[in-house]
């Protein structure tokens, strides 16, 4: 169960950067 959790809580952190990133290009 941890570990699952932990996995979610670093997909969703590497969907944000990706954003950001994208956000960051387009400006």
């Amino acid at each position: 169960m941890r570990n699952v959790a932990l996995l979610f809580c670093h997909k969703h952190r590497c969907a944000i950067r990706y954003l950001y990133a994208l956000f960051t290009v387009r400006i």
